[in-house]
């Protein structure tokens, strides 16, 4: 143990630590982003090579040329050409950057991709030999997904998944690019743009007037519109008018238009598989076209960084399309859903950046906690107890370094609270498949655990009362809790407000929960205070005569934030509350009165923050003379009466600038 004596200013603490804009023409353009540097990666230079020959590959991303006689695929985060009947494929962009997501013009003289050449994902166009590469946005973490071509071959339209899916359109050749859709009335975003048009996957129909794209599901007309997250919308560029073309109940995603505009092919889930669906726009007929197909993220809102499914196109005369599934090229015919295999061959040559990992050391010693929970000190002051690592731990502060273990039971046990006189200690198990219970253990560790429940439950945020006669807590359904999706917000689960005889027995409902938390009993052992997340209420032991007492809470900005805990003292003078982890005293009419409401902004009573870095955890102790809290494996305390009670304009953090007076604290890492 080392004891410190510290001259700052005063606070008497005990630090217990456990040890366990609008598109430009070409003559207005800027010059284009990187037209006349060289992109660079900050690896470059310091590679080695991956290199082998491949006929498959994951997410095979692809377009097919004007001429119909080549495909522009991506593979492994490079560009490759390949004949349209297959073969070997011929690379067109290579290195350390990753390029995903080719598309080529019509006119076939150009691709559209994105690139993290520059060292973020962009926008980017080059010839479709990969000469002349140029940089359309600037972004510096941007998430751009799934550029397409204008029909006049100028204009490229791109998702910004990072803007709320907006859909942005920049010229080939410059300019800052230009949000697309109206802008809604009496919105705007200070660009004069608004919020426009949104979705992802666009493809631009033959017609140069539609644009097709997987939009927010509209969940109109269906039994379970929750379960359909996102489907094909048109949105006709003329008019600004925007609609629904499918309505499936898993969600469709990454549409393509036919060149003669007729038919729709789109995928979506079947079951669990991913298949494309094909749509005749004429008749409205939509049949299964084929699958399965690559792995779809389908009943996702959220934009994947390269979409929902990998590209696909359809040949120039219409008659099929080419997707990639199960990591091969395959043709398959749209009238008649014949499938034939497009072989391929990469011969792979990736430039691999240096590994970044290292080694570092695994302790091999006694396990250090990080986390106490729910620490408190016995009444004398002289021993905390906490749950380490789902055990109850009971240590001596004049000797910190050697933690004992309450029990010697396998059970996991939480929540430990002193019995006023010292002797016990009460506390709480959980197992998932047998449910919990109250116990109570001798506090020296003599002995056996005691059963106090004859109900197993969800148990929680026990208290004893001053004489020591009753428990107080709260408890739900077993199987409630078991079913709760989280582990850390377990009161969830509905709760009933409960008392029991300390030595066990019948367990009585006080009140319905209906979200109190932190039940506890004052030297007025007659009623039990609890909080509801708003305001401090009180009651009498069958519930009866509910009284409200305070309500803490601060104005954040544009919001108001409400305390997360209110203990009363034991003599009713005083409230101990943490808002925003921050932990402040806040003192009370000592003979009630109304509800009182403080914010802390401008308090109506001189409310004292105690803390700088904040606390997980808080507890009266010694009987109300004494504030203690946990952060992580500390545990603080300070008495009472160090805490000076000043208006909002002198306190200037009572934790700096209380009167003189040593600190102290046992470090067991020291």
């Amino acid at each position: 143990m080392l004891l410190r004596h510290v001259n700052r200013p005063p606070v008497l603490v005990c630090l217990v630590t456990f040890l366990l804009a609008a598109a430009a023409s070409p003559q207005e353009a800027a010059a284009p982003q990187g037209a006349d540097e060289t992109p660079s990666l900050p690896l470059e230079g310091s590679t080695g090579k991956l290199s082998f020959t491949t006929d498959e590959g994951t997410w095979l991303s692809l377009d097919i040329t004007p001429d119909g006689q080549s495909i522009i695929l991506e593979h492994l985060g490079d560009f490759y050409r390949l004949p349209i009947s297959g073969g070997r494929a011929e690379r067109i962009f290579g290195g350390l950057a990753y390029e995903s997501q080719p598309r080529v013009s019509p006119d076939g003289q150009w691709l559209a991709f994105t690139s993290d050449r520059d060292g973020a994902i962009n926008l980017w166009v080059s010839k479709t030999d990969g000469t002349d590469a140029r940089k359309l946005t600037s972004e510096s973490s941007g998430q751009l997904v799934s550029p397409d071509w204008t029909i006049d071959s100028q204009y490229v339209i791109v998702t910004d998944a990072l803007k709320e899916d907006a859909l942005m359109m920049f010229h080939r050749d410059g300019g800052k690019g230009v949000r697309l859709g109206p802008e809604p009335e009496g919105t705007s975003e200070g660009d004069g743009q608004g919020r426009g048009l949104r979705g992802v996957g666009v493809h631009a129909a033959p017609d140069g007037r539609h644009l097709y794209l997987a939009v927010p599901a509209a969940g109109i007309d269906v039994p379970a519109p929750q379960l359909s997250q996102i489907e094909i919308g048109r949105i006709d560029l003329l008019t600004g008018e925007a609609n629904q073309v499918t309505q499936t109940v898993r969600g469709a995603v990454r549409p393509a238009v036919s060149p003669d505009g007729r038919s729709l092919v789109y995928a979506t889930l079947e079951e669990t598989e991913t298949v494309l669906r094909l749509r005749d726009l004429v008749t409205d007929t939509d049949r299964r076209l084929f699958g399965p197909v690559e792995n779809a993220s389908v009943g996702s809102r959220r934009t994947p960084s390269r979409d929902h499914f990998p590209g696909y196109a359809f040949t120039p005369d219409g008659q099929a399309i080419v997707v990639s599934s199960g990591g091969r090229l395959v043709r398959v015919d749209v009238r008649t859903g014949a499938v034939s295999a497009i072989p391929f061959q990469v011969d792979v040559d990736l430039d691999i950046g240096p590994e970044l990992t290292a080694p570092y050391r695994v302790e091999e010693g006694p396990v250090r906690a990080r986390l106490a929970q729910d620490p408190q000190f016995s009444p004398g002051g002289r021993r905390v107890a906490a749950s380490v690592l789902t055990r109850i731990y009971v240590m001596d502060v004049e000797n910190p370094s050697s933690p004992e273990q309450l029990t010697r039971d396998d059970a996991r046990e939480f929540k430990p609270v002193w019995s006023p006189d010292g002797a016990w200690i009460a506390y709480v198990t959980w197992a998932p498949d047998t449910g919990g219970h109250i116990w109570r253990m001798p506090a020296d560790g003599s002995g056996q655990p005691q059963r106090l429940t004859q109900d197993p439950g969800f148990y929680t945020e026990l208290a004893f009362s001053p004489d020591g006669d009753r428990i107080v807590a709260l408890r739900g359904s077993r199987y409630l809790r078991g079913q709760s999706y989280s582990e850390v917000y377990s009161l969830v689960v509905p709760v009933n407000l409960v008392w029991l005889p300390a030595a066990g027995g019948d367990t009585t409902v006080i009140t319905p929960g209906n979200g109190l938390r932190r039940p506890h009993v004052t030297n007025d052992t007659g009623r039990v205070y609890a909080y509801d997340g708003e305001i401090l209420v009180s009651m009498r032991w069958d519930g009866s005569d509910r009284r409200e007492h305070l309500s803490v809470s601060r104005e954040t900005g544009s919001s108001t934030q409400t305390a997360d805990t209110i203990l009363v003292s034991p003599n009713g003078r005083n409230a101990l509350v943490t808002l925003e982890h921050q932990v402040w005293v806040v003192p009370l009419p000592v003979n009630g009165g109304p509800l009182l409401k403080v914010d802390l902004s401008a308090p109506a009573v001189p409310a004292t923050r105690i803390t700088d870095i904040g606390a997980d955890y808080i507890s009266w102790a010694d009987r109300g003379e004494t504030i203690a809290w946990g952060l992580g494996s500390t545990l603080f305390r300070r008495p009472l009466s160090s805490v000076s009670f000043r208006s909002s304009e002198d306190d200037k953090d009572d934790e700096r600038e209380a009167g003189d007076g040593p600190i102290q604290y046992v470090a067991l890492d020291e």
